[in-house]
């Protein structure tokens, strides 16, 4: 398996189980915060946290977000977290099928999952529970 297949597993395999009580956000946009929330765990902070000293420009929560919403096919649509999430999956296949990735720590990873993990450290709880 590899490693970006891993880490997308790890993160989709979460999703198909702690989604559903997301429907509270209202946006695309609150909803790619909350799927990241539910979702980012030690492994998508570490590959984050590589990822935005890598690439500066985008360590910034709302920068990530709005980069990662405007992908969507409805980023200003009201959106469940699970249609967010198949979404942002397409996007991911997108983006390797179309070239748009990047190499963190020789992991060739899409431009959205990597912007993905990215955001994790901004919004995901650590292992003790708590937000950054």
């Amino acid at each position: 398996m590899k490693r970006r297949t891993f880490l997308w597993s790890t993160v989709a395999a979460g999703g198909s189980i702690g989604i559903g009580p997301l429907v509270a956000a209202r946006t695309a946009t609150d909803q790619v915060v909350a799927v990241a929330q539910s979702l980012g765990n030690a492994d998508t902070r570490a590959v984050g946290r590589v990822y935005l000293t890598d690439v500066p420009g985008e360590n910034d929560r709302d920068r990530l977000v709005a980069l990662i919403a405007a992908d969507l096919a409805t980023p200003s649509a009201v959106a469940g977290a699970k249609d967010v999430e198949e979404q942002l999956l397409r996007r991911v296949r997108s983006d390797y099928d179309e070239g748009r990735t990047v190499d963190v720590s020789g992991w060739i990873l899409s431009r959205t999952e990597a912007r993905f993990y990215g955001l994790t450290v901004h919004v995901a709880p650590d292992s003790k529970g708590e937000a950054p």
